[in-house]
């Protein structure tokens, strides 16, 4: 199904087996530095049909999903994200935010927070794995009343950034062109 090139790497054999990570590793270990340190705070899993680790917010890795293999249970691939740390400050916020932040290379990413500033702050800090050294800027958001409804923005935002970036671009355009309406006088 994948070989050595896609990452997939069976025990022992001296590469990580982080989804399309070319990392060498010693026999004895089965991540690198980097994806072990993630692997314990909890960012990323193994993929339940072939066993690789991957971004624990998607329910399949990106060569099983590339394969076209089905996610589990018909899932999307994209799973909401939650905290339990989460739940105190969110009873009392009122606002959260969806939002996109464009990379270094054009490659979009997207989110959800109840603090948009600190988070973007975050992001710009490294302290973001996925965005980590990729130059994150905003270049859309929308604000809205619940977590639930800016997790399920968020997973349409993913979906789209995924399956039709074109549309994202238009998106983002078409936020640009509002924001530029804007009278401060």
């Amino acid at each position: 199904m994948h070989d050595k090139r896609d990452g997939f790497a069976s025990d022992g054999d001296g590469v990580c087996h982080f989804v399309r990570c070319p990392e060498q590793i010693g026999q004895e270990y089965d991540l690198c530095y980097q994806h072990n340190r993630r692997r314990s705070r909890g960012t990323i899993d193994k993929c339940p049909i072939c066993g690789l680790y991957k971004e624990q917010r998607y329910q399949i890795c990106a060569n099983c999903h590339d394969d076209g293999v089905e996610a589990p249970s018909g899932a999307t691939g994209i799973r909401r994200e939650s905290s339990m740390s989460w739940f105190a400050r969110d009873a009392t916020a009122s606002k959260f935010y969806a939002y996109i932040l464009k990379l270094d290379g054009g490659e979009f990413y997207s989110g959800q927070t109840r603090e948009l500033r600190e988070r973007l702050s975050d992001h710009r800090d490294g302290r973001v794995t996925s965005t980590a050294g990729r130059t994150p800027k905003l270049v859309w958001f929308s604000e809205v009343s619940s977590r639930k409804k800016a997790t399920d923005l968020e997973v349409k935002l993913k979906k789209l950034v995924k399956q039709n970036p074109r549309e994202i671009r238009r998106l983002v355009t078409d936020f640009h062109d509002l924001v530029r309406e804007i009278d401060l006088s």
